[in-house]
């Protein structure tokens, strides 16, 4: 039956709804007279008929006009709920108003009370009723649907739970919650269970999923969460934080996989916002490598700092193309202000020279480098061309054309590097040492602000660790790890690019920033993490169901073991907490020049010993792979 009239068009339900309240309004008067006088058929309602009539002429027109008859009853919420509190209400006073004029000094005034709570529940009740027969034909059989525990019984828990029971797939069985005011009684009907029993959940529960809804906790109070949860065969999804949700209202559509940012729990420092718009507010910018994972976000964010103009330079077309695209969402073009982008390569001298001088650049962010460790291995010279050759053209046309601050962006494989990618970085850094170090020495050059940033991982980034354990867990494994010691620091990547705008800012020449790493981690610990917040066990043998393998496959070439930020211990603070400005020796630009020419020469050249000398003397501590 409630099959057949699911069925029915839309307007059809609308009319037996109608004709539903038309039939059980007058019953629910005639028991109010039969509840007040006592009687199942009071004689006296006779002399009041009129009353009875009077009903569907009132009630129609007042719970039509408040959309009673448009509610989806399957969607039906506390909204609706209220909706039908008012409607039924107005209904009752134009009613009980009519009533009292016209009926005589015998009519029993309490009639309209009762009558008011009996409408309540018929209108109420029939919604209700017909709403749960919706849900329970529509839903699937017990055992197909999705059990889940919601670990947080306050508001955002609640507010999940609400959304759930509109989904015939999801069922959700517990709460999870520490909270003395919560465990051990029912919050909207489900039970509340401690952290401490979540074994006992496991067995009695049945849970497949759990929901972790505290988006108003700090990173550290969400990882000891999870960390709870991981020895546990769950599959653990989360909401994001209270400031990524609209107006803290929560929906299926907020709940996610948990995330590396969750797995880490770094703490984020909120940017200072004067140092943010110093160095790019009513400023032309260009950005190198602007459509990379570091040069995409550094324009998404450096577009709401209102600068005169950005400019996009990047030698792939689609990545290009891909950012300009997104641009034009993030911010409609304002008078004034343009984003200009522009398809060409660091190495081309006098291409550089003209796209600098055209667009006046006030403040240069050097984010073109090719950054994956294996393949700048095996492709030594380009590599050579591009991050050592490529920088000294930027920072020179940068110099000569009067631009105000220029930032590379470095990376913590400079420090002592075992590869080429981190040797080749490092050389870029004493680049601008040695040119920030010769103005100082010659007036004649007008000054520009170089400083270099150096940081770790970038999660998310290109070649990134993390989305590769993605791939391979929801494809059921193996994860490959290349060594059960490997460590890396790990940051994301708006949180790193906000930093480095403020190291810019920050900024008084030559300075090498490190930015604060946090604690490094060590990659098997995170895939181990992944796998079981992914629901899945870690297989001690050959694989089986709802298990996955760890392989270790050895390091790569010119992978390190540990990564490390500084070269020495000459660190200082700055007016951020998380920027601190290191001290490192460097080459007069003189000797570098020379060295750099050599350098070109030999990449040019294909000369694979040539240019592993000439790197190794150049970068204090370089330990060239075998691979080379």
């Amino acid at each position: 039956m409630i099959g057949y009239l699911l069925g029915l068009t839309r307007k059809t339900r609308q009319l037996l709804l109608i004709l539903a309240d038309t039939i059980l309004l007058p019953m629910a008067l005639w028991a109010a007279f039969s509840l007040r006088l006592g009687e199942a058929v009071p004689s006296q309602m006779v002399e009041w008929y009129w009353s009875f009539l009077f009903v569907p002429m009132a009630s129609l027109p007042v719970f039509y006009s408040m959309g009673l008859y448009k509610t989806v009853v399957r969607f039906m919420g506390y909204e609706a709920l209220w909706k039908v509190f008012a409607a039924s209400t107005l209904f009752l006073l134009i009613w009980g108003g009519v009533v009292l004029m016209l009926a005589d000094q015998f009519f029993p005034r309490s009639v309209i009370i009762i009558y008011w709570m009996a409408v309540l529940t018929v209108v109420g009740g029939i919604r209700v009723v017909a709403r749960q027969l919706i849900i329970v034909n529509q839903a699937e059989p017990s055992e197909k649907r999705k059990r889940i525990a919601i670990f947080g019984a306050g508001s955002a828990g609640v507010q999940l739970l609400s959304a759930t029971r509109v989904d015939s797939t999801l069922q959700v069985r517990a709460f999870i919650d520490d909270s003395g005011e919560f465990v051990g009684h029912d919050v909207a009907g489900i039970p509340v269970f401690h952290s401490n029993e979540i074994a006992e959940l496991q067995n009695k529960r049945r849970v497949d999923e759990v929901w972790v809804a505290l988006p108003s906790v700090t990173h550290a109070i969400q990882n000891k969460v999870l960390e709870k949860l991981e020895p546990y065969p769950f599959r653990v999804k989360t909401l994001p934080s209270l400031h990524e949700l609209i107006h803290g209202e929560v929906s299926l559509e907020d709940v996610r996989d948990v995330t590396v940012e969750d797995l880490l729990g770094r703490g984020v420092v909120a940017p200072d916002s004067k140092l943010l718009e110093e160095a790019v507010q009513g400023k032309s910018i260009l950005i190198t490598g602007a459509g990379g994972s570091i040069g995409s976000e550094l324009a998404r964010q450096i577009i709401k700092l209102s600068p005169s103009a950005l400019v996009l330079l990047d030698h792939s077309e689609f990545n290009l193309y891909t950012i300009a695209k997104e641009l034009e969402k993030i911010d409609p073009k304002k008078e004034g202000f343009s984003v200009k982008s522009v398809l060409g390569s660091i190495q081309n001298r006098e291409y550089f020279h003209h796209v600098v001088q055209q667009y006046k650049i006030d403040t240069l962010f050097h984010a073109a480098a090719y950054k994956h460790v294996p393949l700048v291995e095996h492709n030594p010279f380009e590599a050579v061309l591009n991050n050592v050759i490529g920088t000294r053209i930027v920072a020179e046309v940068a110099q000569a054309c009067g631009v105000e601050r220029f930032v590379l962006i470095s990376t913590d494989k400079a420090v002592h590097p075992t590869n080429v990618m981190g040797a080749t970085k490092r050389v870029a850094e004493l680049i601008l040492q040695a040119l920030s170090s010769e103005q100082v020495d010659d007036e004649a050059v007008a000054a520009t602000r170089f400083c270099m940033v150096r940081f770790g991982n970038v999660l998310g980034s290109s070649g990134s660790v993390v989305p590769l354990f993605q791939d391979q867990i929801r494809n059921g494994g193996p994860v490959t790890v290349t060594h059960p010691e490997v460590t890396r620091y790990f940051m994301t990547i708006p949180e790193a690019v906000q930093l480095v705008i403020q190291a810019g800012s920050i900024a008084e020449g030559g300075d090498l920033f490190v930015l604060d790493m946090g604690e490094p981690v060590r990659i098997v610990d995170l895939a181990l993490r992944m796998i079981h917040l992914s629901g899945f066990k870690l297989s001690r043998g050959a694989a089986s169901k709802g298990e996955i393998e760890v392989v270790y496959t050895g390091l790569r070439p010119g992978e390190k073991l540990y990564e490390e930020l500084l070269i020495g211990e000459n660190i200082f603070t700055t007016l951020h907490p998380k920027i601190m400005r290191a001290r490192e020796n460097f080459i007069s630009w003189q000797q570098l020049s020379e060295q750099l020419d050599q350098l070109e020469e030999c990449a040019q050249g294909r000369d694979r010993e040539g240019l592993k000398r000439l790197l190794q003397s150049l970068v204090a501590g370089y330990l060239p792979s075998d691979h080379i």
